[in-house]
């Protein structure tokens, strides 16, 4: 993490003191983002990962409710009492 001294002396100035932590140093594996993609589909590909998906889809949505979604979206937001409430 780098230390930003203009920022921390803004902080300072403020009356605001936070702890500053050092990050872990962590690296990733050589090669990771070169295999990641391969990776991951070997696993998808595995029989127990497909076994593991549902076999139906797990919720559903109202008949029509994406006919109508913008519409009413569009009419809750030119709501008066909706756009007074929005933060400021």
């Amino acid at each position: 993490m780098k230390n930003n001294n203009s920022i921390q002396q803004e902080l300072n100035d403020l009356g605001i003191n936070i702890h500053q932590r050092s990050m872990p140093n962590m690296q990733v594996p050589e090669g990771y983002f070169e295999t990641l993609s391969d990776s991951l589909l070997n696993q998808i590909k595995q029989e127990e990962f497909l076994d593991s998906l549902p076999k139906e889809m797990p919720y559903q949505t109202p008949v029509g409710f994406f006919k109508d979604f913008a519409s009413t979206l569009n009419s809750t937001i030119h709501q008066q009492d909706f756009l007074e409430n929005l933060p400021k």
